[in-house]
């Protein structure tokens, strides 16, 4: 999956999320606080990515809390429309 909806998914029910790191997947998350990229091609640095999201729960990073306010904060389509609307004034001139 290119943008990586089922990480949205995973992160509005208050969980972190690993994304591998090529196409959209990064721009789902708040890197290192609601969850951490990979290289999905080595199963080594999928086991190093989950052991890291582990330890980093057990030290109070990747908070459940932290992973819904990314989504209601950044993924909604409230904000994906107001985004949209930004970008088209800016090309329009502000008109």
């Amino acid at each position: 999956e290119g943008f990586g909806m089922v990480l949205v998914e995973a992160q509005s029910a208050g969980k972190p999320v690993i994304a591998g790191d090529s196409g959209g997947t990064a721009e789902t998350m708040d890197i290192g606080t609601t969850g951490i990229l990979a290289d999905c091609r080595y199963p080594e640095c999928i086991a190093e990515a989950v052991l890291s999201v582990q330890k980093g729960m057990q030290e109070g990073r990747f908070q459940p809390e932290d992973c819904r306010q990314q989504v209601l904060q950044a993924l909604t389509w409230e904000k994906h429309t107001e985004h949209a609307r930004e970008v088209f004034e800016q090309i329009s001139g502000g008109a």
